[in-house]
């Protein structure tokens, strides 16, 4: 091989190591350019994610709370009919010692109104 052969297939080599160079380098920009546009995309759903996290800590909380609420509602609601039924029994027992009150009443009336018409004369 003469030397002017060598050095067109040196030179040849180069040239090809120079375009997979520059062809490594041109793939090596656009996988950085994605490495970070993902790095990005990753740091926003992380973001979104510890928001959607927190947003369901509260959604937990607030359901707690209004299980307690609802359980002290239950409980006051039952009180409440508890004195309820307390008051309509109450009533009840009333109406009835006014009843026999008014009966008893009667009878003495009943009486009264005999004893007075045996003690009339008669015509």
């Amino acid at each position: 091989m003469s030397d002017s052969e060598g050095k067109c297939t040196v030179e040849d080599d180069i040239n090809a190591n120079n375009t997979i160079f520059e062809s490594l380098l041109k793939e090596l920009d656009t996988l950085q350019t994605q490495s970070f546009q993902l790095e990005i995309t990753h740091q926003e759903k992380q973001e979104l994610c510890q928001k959607l996290q927190f947003q369901c800590k509260e959604s937990e909380q607030e359901s707690v709370r209004l299980a307690e609420e609802i359980k002290k509602r239950e409980e006051l609601l039952a009180q409440l009919r508890c004195e309820i039924q307390d008051l309509k029994l109450k009533q009840r027992k009333q109406r009835m010692e006014f009843e026999n009150h008014l009966h008893q009443l009667m009878e003495q009336h009943k009486k009264l109104y005999f004893v007075i018409k045996e003690s009339q004369p008669k015509e």
